[in-house]
C-alpha cells in the first residue's frame, strides 16, 4: 500500500504545470508549480505559498539570499544552538549535491499557535558573495507532499548565466569577482542607513592583547568609558548608545568570522525567541578594514522587544569583536546608523 501511495503522489506531480522564477543577484533560476503562490518578495527575501488540500495544510517556503564564509560544521553548530534555545526539535542534519555545491540541510519540529510544525531549512554552499538560503515548513500531517514537491523543484534549479557554482573555501580571500552584480541588503530597521564614503578618525583609546599596543583610531562622537587591557567601552552620548569592544591578535585568535559566530552564539541565551536575523560577511571598510556583522531582533526572556548587533574590524594583523544591543527599537535605528560608522572609521595601528 504504501508504494501504491508513493506511486500515486508521484503520478500527481510528475508533469504539473511550471512557472520559472529567477533570482539575478543570486544568479539562480529553477521551475516551480505554477499553483505555488508569491506572497511576498522584496530585496532580501521571497515567500511563496504552497497550497494542499485545505488551506490549514499549506507549506510555506522562504528563499533569502544570505551571507555567510564559514566552514560547514560552524554553520551547522549555529543552526543546532539557535532553534535548540528557541525550544525547537533538532531532528537531522546531513548533506546533499544541487548544482555540484553541498547543500546543509537542518530538519526541525515546532509548534507554533498550537500547530505542529516540520521544517527543513538548506544553505546553498557556494563560493558566491550571497548564498541562497531556504525555509520549507508545513503542519506535520502535510510536510511529505510538501518535501516531496520541492525536491522536485530542486532538480530543475541553473545558474543563470549557465557557469558552474564554486564550492565555498572559507581559508581563501573573499572571491573579488562576482557572479552578478550583489547590492547590500536594506531592512525595515536599516532603511536609509548609507555607508559613508569616507569618515575622519580620531584617537580614541590604547589596547593591549598578546603584549602588543594597538591604538584605536575612531569616528568623533565616541568616548573611551574604560578600557581594561584588550577589552574596553565605547560610548556615543548622542544616541545613548554603549558598544562592547574586544581587541584580537590574528596571530593567536580564531578567524575573525569564527569569533564572531560563537559571540554571536553566546548572546542567543538573551532571545526568548528571533524573528529577523542578518547577517553581512567580509565587506571593505572606507578606512581599509574589513567587516562582517550578525543582527537578531526578537523578544527576550520577559516578552519584550530587542536588538543584538555583533561585528568584527579587521585591520592588518589585528581584529576587534564590537558587541551592542537596545531595548529601545524607537531609536535603534539611528543607533545602527553610529555603529555602522563607527565600524567604518575604525583603524588599529601599532607604535613603530
Amino acid at each position: 500500500m504504501q508504494l501504491l501511495a508513493l506511486g500515486l503522489t508521484f503520478a500527481l506531480y510528475q508533469e504539473p504545470e511550471l512557472v520559472p522564477y529567477a533570482d539575478k543577484d543570486l544568479n539562480l533560476g529553477f521551475s516551480h508549480p505554477a499553483s505555488w503562490k508569491i506572497e511576498k518578495r522584496d530585496k532580501r527575501r521571497t515567500v511563496l505559498r504552497i497550497p494542499a488540500d485545505t488551506a490549514d495544510r499549506s507549506g510555506q517556503l522562504e528563499l533569502i539570499r544570505a551571507n555567510f564564509r564559514g566552514d560547514t560544521e560552524a554553520w551547522q553548530s549555529l543552526q543546532r544552538t539557535s532553534n535548540e534555545l528557541q525550544k525547537r526539535v533538532v531532528n537531522r542534519q546531513w548533506e546533499q549535491q544541487v548544482l555540484g555545491v553541498p547543500l546543509l540541510l537542518t530538519q526541525l519540529e515546532y509548534s507554533e499557535k498550537g500547530v505542529a510544525y516540520t521544517q527543513v531549512s538548506g544553505l546553498f554552499y557556494s563560493r558566491t558573495s550571497q548564498k541562497l538560503l531556504f525555509h520549507l515548513r508545513a503542519p506535520g500531517t502535510s510536510f511529505e507532499n510538501v518535501w516531496f514537491q520541492w525536491q522536485k523543484v530542486m532538480e530543475t534549479f541553473k545558474t543563470i548565466n549557465g557557469d558552474p557554482l564554486p564550492v565555498e573555501d572559507p581559508t581563501a580571500p573573499p572571491p573579488t569577482k562576482k557572479q552578478v552584480q550583489v547590492r547590500p541588503a536594506r531592512t525595515v530597521l536599516d532603511d536609509g542607513v548609507t555607508k559613508p564614503s569616507s569618515v575622519n578618525a580620531k584617537p580614541l583609546a590604547s589596547m593591549t592583547v598578546s603584549e602588543r599596543t594597538v591604538n584605536i583610531l575612531a569616528a568623533s562622537g565616541w568616548e573611551l568609558e574604560n578600557v581594561n587591557g584588550a577589552k574596553a567601552e565605547f560610548f556615543f552620548k548622542k544616541q545613548n548608545l554603549r558598544v562592547v569592544v574586544e581587541l584580537n591578535f590574528l596571530a593567536d585568535s580564531l578567524e575573525p568570522s569564527r569569533a564572531l559566530m560563537a559571540k554571536a552564539s553566546d548572546r542567543l541565551p538573551l532571545f526568548k525567541s528571533v524573528s529577523y536575523r542578518e547577517d553581512v560577511e567580509a565587506e571593505a571598510t572606507p578606512a581599509g578594514g574589513t567587516v562582517g556583522s550578525v543582527l537578531r531582533v526578537g523578544l527576550n526572556q520577559e516578552d519584550q522587544k530587542i536588538a543584538a548587533y555583533d561585528a568584527y574590524l579587521k585591520s592588518s594583523d589585528f581584529y576587534v569583536l564590537v558587541a551592542a544591543e537596545s531595548s529601545d527599537l524607537n531609536k535603534w535605528k539611528g543607533q545602527q546608523r553610529e555603529i555602522k560608522r563607527l565600524l567604518s572609521s575604525l583603524k588599529l595601528s601599532t607604535n613603530p
